[in-house]
């Protein structure tokens, strides 16, 4: 007679054969840590660290950073780790801007004429807008005006030089896909798949089958990596001031310390901070990962820069604007041409298409963390327990402590905007070009004219989700520690304690062997993450092409998938077939 056991159902059982398990009183009396002693195997947790943990801690070098301090590039590795969401919301938006601007850029390359000045001039100072354009998304707006780039745009003749050389400096300093990024994806890949081969063919070993969906956590990086290198971001802070500050010929150094360091844009002229609390929020952040807060305020941008520069694109001489002289802020307030709108846009004035993009941002970013780590916690509430335990609760504390940390951060990104289009407005009371010392004056009244609710609820909405996800990724690390030192192998770890029992998964016997079911679901989660790493590689790979036509684009993205899901539908059933054998 055997005491404790249980059926698949947690029922008690006096029959060996049909026991799963056994009752968690019995686990405590006889297995608990009282009784023994466990033994940590140190080359097993080398071994796993080295084959689960360490290839995707490499290609973390991978992400984007850019910033401008080692603590906030530290901070964007926390944040990315911390929350894949928020990495993955960044790049899609960077993505619509992106194509944003050659939109607007492949209209202005067909009207150009080459026999014409217009053509001439569009030809030599397009490029190099448009690069500077694609580098601004990721700087704040602080740094460097746009006005004086529209005031150089005015007098291209003169700049001339300056512009080319500004294109030269952005486009060297654009990252790219480089020998050491395959390497790191080939390794990290290989790692993951070996690993979970290995154990499939020796599925009655020892070995716990948790450590394969380890891997499934971290898949998410490859698309991500590849995206933000796709998208050509800048490889190091302050490349835009590097480039813009250039000495060229013909260019006078009366601009190259230009008024854009105390010229105001839209009467905003300098950020309000009070009581520590940043309202401006992200936006004003340099790095590709604050991309998210900087939507809205790019898009426009964008729109005042290209719609300026085809206005120049007539003659300049009929506009009398090829050899003037004067400063930035007196050309800023002189006419049409070097006026740019206010930087925040109203609610109401958004157009739908951005709130479209946004939209598809959002499913994007769920399908990328959830489709990559949903499985995982998928498969671990398919166990006879019904219950997540140590391992797939701490995964499951991680995707939604990521999920939490992005929805916060999104929300103190609108309400930021809601606060500096409110400030905006105080300002746009008086004239759109004040002197310096009554903005100064209408800066001091502090968050009155804002409203202090909510400058508080965006500030802190910001440092809480911050907050979640620096300590989520302090985590992931830490249960991944725990994971390969088998600390989780316990009777209160691997206990259902609603059921009150444990099922066995390791020994001799066939009653502590998985059950075939519970394999496949295994194997499907493997194979499951693998298609969402993929498709999201392949979606990213399709939106990014620009030389070929949407078409031909469009063929091949799909052709790419239907192969992918051909070659999973094989690899499952000879899988499974595998497992009935």
């Amino acid at each position: 007679m055997y005491h404790g056991l249980v059926d698949r159902n947690g029922h008690r059982t006096d029959s060996f054969n049909a026991s799963w398990g056994i009752t968690a009183s019995a686990c405590y009396e006889s297995c608990g840590s009282d009784k023994l002693l466990q033994n940590t195997v140190p080359s097993d947790i080398v071994g796993d660290l080295v084959n689960l943990l360490l290839p995707w801690l490499a290609l973390t070098a991978q992400l984007p950073y850019a910033s401008s301090s080692a603590w906030g590039n530290i901070m964007s590795l926390l944040l990315a780790v911390g929350s894949p969401a928020l990495v993955t919301y960044s790049l899609a938006l960077t993505i619509f801007n992106r194509r944003h601007i050659w939109t607007r850029f492949e209209r202005i390359y067909q009207e150009d004429s080459s026999s014409t000045m217009q053509g001439t001039l569009s030809k030599e100072a397009a490029t190099p807008l448009k690069l500077l354009l694609e580098a601004s998304l990721q700087e704040p707006l602080s740094h460097c005006h746009e006005r004086e780039w529209l005031y150089r745009l005015g007098r291209f003749p003169r700049y001339r030089l300056w512009w080319l050389n500004v294109g030269a400096a952005l486009n060297a300093s654009q990252r790219r896909v480089t020998l050491p990024f395959f390497v790191q994806i080939i390794i990290a890949t290989v790692a993951w798949w070996l690993t979970i081969v290995a154990n499939f063919y020796d599925w009655s070993a020892t070995i716990p089958l948790e450590p394969i969906l380890i891997g499934s956590i971290w898949v998410w990086m490859i698309p991500i990596t590849y995206g933000w290198i796709a998208v050509s971001t800048q490889s190091r802070a302050g490349s835009i001031c590097e480039a813009v500050h250039s000495k060229g010929e013909g260019l006078s150094y009366k601009y190259l310390e230009p008024e854009s360091k105390t010229a105001r844009i839209g009467g905003v002229n300098k950020l309000t901070t009070r009581y520590i609390f940043d309202i401006a929020g992200d936006e004003q952040q340099e790095g590709p990962i604050y991309n998210y807060a900087k939507f809205f305020t790019a898009w426009r941008r964008v729109g005042t820069i290209t719609d300026n520069f085809e206005s120049v694109k007539r003659p300049l001489a009929a506009r009398g604007q090829l050899n003037g002289v004067g400063s930035v802020l007196e050309i800023s307030c002189a006419g049409p041409l070097t006026t740019p709108p206010p930087l925040y846009t109203e609610w109401k004035e958004i157009p739908s298409v951005l709130w479209s993009h946004l939209f598809i941002a959002f499913l994007a970013t769920v399908f990328v963390q959830w489709g990559t780590t949903g499985p995982a916690i998928f498969a671990g509430y398919m166990a006879p327990q019904k219950e997540p335990g140590c391992f797939f609760g701490g995964l499951l504390i991680y995707v939604t402590a990521a999920t939490v940390s992005w929805l916060l951060l999104v929300a103190s990104s609108l309400l930021s905007h809601e606060v500096m289009l409110r400030r905006q407005r105080a300002h746009s009371k008086e004239a759109p070009c004040l002197p310096h010392d009554r903005l100064d004056r209408l800066e001091s009244y502090g968050f009155i004219p804002y409203g202090i609710r909510i400058c508080l609820i965006t500030a802190l909405t910001r440092i809480l989700g911050k907050s979640i996800a620096v300590g989520n990724a302090v985590w992931l690390i830490v249960w991944s520690f725990l994971q390969f030192s088998g600390k989780f192998q316990n009777c209160w770890c691997r206990a259902d304690h609603q059921g009150g029992w444990l099922l066995l998964w390791s020994g001799d016997s066939p009653m502590h062997l998985p059950d075939d079911d519970i394999l496949k679901y295994w194997i499907i989660c493997a194979v499951l993450s693998s298609a969402g790493c993929y498709l999201a590689s392949v979606l990213i790979w399709a939106t990014m092409r620009r030389r070929t036509g949407p078409a031909r684009t469009m063929v091949v993205a799909v052709g790419l998938i239907l192969a992918f899901v051909i070659f999973a539908v094989v690899v499952t059933v000879a899988a499974f077939k595998t497992v009935g054998a």
